[in-house]
């Protein structure tokens, strides 16, 4: 084909495409003529002023941040699941998933859903048990795990309940400790 068949036919293919996209977003006569119908009917009459107000809402930026801002507050669907959830399977999932995170060498999105639901599992076993949680953390045997799982809870417990968490922060000062977590640990207790 000679050069100038190929720039007539980009051309047509220009115009369509842009024509088409118009025909698209103003709607066509048919879809017009559906929505006049729809609207007189006596069902859609209360409801359609809500949906048109919902699809406003959709489409600017602000209400779709602070949509995602009311998602991030509320506790979603991942702890009422693990609310459901026996406490030696919420174990299982608190170790699990801290292994996963130790091992894991990058951040940012995968790495978000895991510390998500490893907070999420802390923090419903914490409900469940309390201070009997760091219990079954001291006698965890690897070493590493029972030190942070015993830190991590050690937080929790030093801001509800200092005076019964203080006998684990010495037990946990005396195997583990160094200076910036007794006063990491202090500054807890302190503040409440």
């Amino acid at each position: 084909m000679k050069p100038i068949s190929h720039t007539i036919i980009a051309v047509c293919l220009f115009t369509a495409g842009l024509l088409g996209g118009r025909a698209f977003s103003t709607g066509t006569e048919a879809s017009s003529t559906m929505n006049a119908v729809a609207a007189n009917s006596p069902r859609s009459a209360s409801s359609s002023s809500i949906r048109e107000g919902g699809i406003g809402k959709r489409r600017n930026l602000a209400s779709l941040i602070a949509r995602r801002e009311a998602d991030a507050r509320k506790p979603g669907d991942l702890q009422a699941a693990l609310e459901r959830v026996d406490v030696a399977t919420l174990r299982t999932v608190v170790l699990d998933q801290y292994r996963f995170l130790a091992a894991m060498t990058d951040g940012g999105k995968k790495r978000k859903s895991h510390q998500d639901l490893y907070t999420a599992a802390m923090n419903e076993l914490w409900k469940r048990q309390g201070i009997a949680t760091l219990e079954w953390a001291a006698n965890l045997e690897v070493t590493k795990e029972r030190a942070m799982m015993t830190k991590s809870l050690l937080r929790r417990a030093l801001k509800e309940d200092p005076a019964a968490a203080l006998p684990w922060m010495q037990k946990y000062h005396a195997e583990f400790g160094r200076s910036e977590t007794m006063h990491e640990f202090t500054t807890i207790a302190l503040r409440g």
